[in-house]
């Protein structure tokens, strides 16, 4: 989904999220991979609350420009999900799992969840007309980027909708942390910020390493590799650049791509991807980058992430 905001919205990266987010409450059950079927359950485990449940409505969202034409191209692995507000002590206690009981608006999320073991199936059942809205309502405000009015509304493919209708979420595409944030606040609970600004500047005051001193084989759990785009993508353009590197990733087999946001803030673009041996991965990015360096933004650079609780570090590359 492009151009989703990050900084002024709960949503950041289809990634579910910049390697600079770390979970506060949620707890790893099991990791599963694969498309998730629609009308599929899943538990969350909150730490300190109790299991959470959720719902696949849609595993096909439109993916595209907030100013591309329509329609969307449908794009397999983008869920629409619903959060219900029903605690259980237990994930095999799955409480009746109806719209009313929504405890945060839908929203679109990559799969992240699923892959790092945060979001468990828990049973598939199909969806009926009473278990879904009839429209799903996302708020778009980002006109500094785009022009348009102040507040426009989409659905869940990006067609625009001649009114809003509740319950309305902001638009954009998230993941684990932007559920967990809103889960949190919907709680009552000190909650975290997905990162924004403040994220895209600390990294950028890191003290940069050199790729070689990154020992080959790092394999001590998933490595995230951000490339930060102040002021925007540059002369080439977001998709050309993410298209380009995606391509240099999947040659190498070393990883794949997460999402992308946007930081209204400062401007700053911000393109992820995980891997599973991290100076790999930064080689496929150095391989990919090679022929786009010219075309980048000035003060554009790289951050790598070694393992689940490894320190964020600038990467020279």
């Amino acid at each position: 989904m492009k151009l989703a905001p990050a900084g002024v919205t709960a949503h950041h990266l289809p990634r579910g999220q910049s390697m600079a987010y770390q979970p506060k409450y949620l707890q790893k059950i099991k990791a599963g991979r694969g498309i998730r079927p629609v009308g599929e359950a899943f538990a969350m485990h909150f730490n300190g609350v109790g299991y959470l449940f959720g719902r696949v409505i849609r595993n096909d969202c439109g993916n595209g420009g907030i100013t591309d034409p329509r329609p969307w191209p449908r794009e397999p692995g983008l869920y629409l999900v619903y959060i219900y507000k029903d605690i259980s002590n237990s994930i095999d206690e799955v409480p009746p799992l109806k719209r009313s009981r929504l405890l945060i608006p839908p929203e679109i999320i990559g799969g992240g969840g699923w892959t790092r073991g945060y979001f468990a199936p828990v049973r598939r059942d199909p969806l009926t007309p009473e278990d879904v809205f009839p429209t799903h309502c996302f708020r778009v405000d980002f006109i500094r980027l785009i022009g348009m009015p102040p507040v426009t509304y989409v659905d869940e493919f990006g067609d625009w909708l001649d009114k809003p209708s509740e319950p309305c979420g902001g638009w954009g595409l998230g993941g684990y942390g932007s559920i967990e944030t809103a889960v949190a606040k919907a709680l009552g609970l000190p909650h975290p910020e997905l990162p924004g600004s403040g994220a895209a500047s600390a990294a950028a005051k890191l003290p940069p390493v050199d790729l070689a001193s990154i020992p080959a084989g790092t394999s001590d759990g998933e490595c995230s590799v951000v490339l930060y785009l102040p002021g925007g993508p540059g002369t080439m353009g977001l998709d050309k650049v993410e298209d380009a590197l995606i391509a240099a990733v999947e040659r190498a087999k070393a990883g794949e791509w997460v999402g992308h946001g946007t930081d209204l803030e400062t401007g700053t673009f911000d393109v992820q991807f995980d891997g599973p041996d991290g100076r790999a991965l930064l080689l496929a990015i150095k391989q990919g980058l090679r022929p786009l360096r010219r075309h980048l933004p000035p003060g554009w650079y790289v951050t790598a992430r070694i393992g689940e609780d490894g320190e964020e570090r600038r990467v020279r590359i």
